[in-house]
């Protein structure tokens, strides 16, 4: 039975590897994930797959016992991780997950603030009502998709009225060329920002009668 680690990274710079996620990966025969994962590991064989079929297909057709599979951030926080668990079967494959540092801890522990009170969302590869959530929260936090999605998320906040949020755009988290920027719509709206970023933004006056976050 092949044994399949599905390992959180973190942001993903090797600073911010868990020792039980480095052990894993130095005790791995196969590695696999996002290019920008493993691109670093030139001393492992590694392949580059995202989806749960590509996933599997390398696992299948390789003759190893140990795989890794590399996901960036948390496993249990909009993950890969979770279509993967779905294909794993446990009558063929020995499946372990280990948790990392998911991208909200990282920068709401940046930005010195708690992180219980925030609403989650994600526009990367997916849709969010994300406007709707910053409506009613006091904090929202959201990965975000790809370059121009600050500009983008900017405009809209404008359009909706919400000119006095503020937002803490952050990128290239972990890395060495880290950057955190601050600021209210109008003030952002015409910055230029990498495509891997993530934003938490505050509003003064949520309104208090929607409880949840909007998905």
């Amino acid at each position: 039975m092949k044994r399949v680690i599905i390992a959180g990274v973190g942001p993903g710079s090797k600073s911010c590897l868990t020792e039980e996620v480095k052990e894993a990966i130095d005790n791995s025969e196969v590695l696999i994930g996002s290019k920008r994962l493993i691109e670093e590991y030139t001393d492992k064989k590694t392949f580059y797959a995202v989806t749960a079929k590509d996933i599997i297909d390398i696992i299948d057709n390789e003759n190893a016992n140990n795989y890794v599979v590399l996901m960036s951030g948390d496993t249990g926080f909009y993950s890969g991780a979770k279509k993967l668990y779905e294909v794993l079967n446990p009558e063929n494959y020995e499946v372990k997950s280990l948790c990392g540092i998911s991208s909200v801890v990282y920068f709401c522990g940046k930005l010195k603030t708690s992180w219980e009170d925030v609403c989650l969302q994600s526009t990367h590869g997916r849709s969010a009502n994300l406007i709707g959530a910053v409506k009613a929260h006091e904090k929202t936090f959201t990965l975000l998709s790809a370059h121009g999605s600050v500009e983008a998320l900017c405009k809209e906040l404008k359009e909706y009225g919400l000119t006095d949020v503020t937002l803490h755009i952050g990128e290239r988290l972990g890395y060495p060329e880290e950057k955190i920027t601050t600021g209210m719509p109008g003030e952002l709206e015409q910055g230029s920002y990498d495509g891997l970023c993530v934003a938490l933004i505050e509003n003064p006056h949520p309104f208090k009668g929607i409880r949840s976050c909007v998905e």
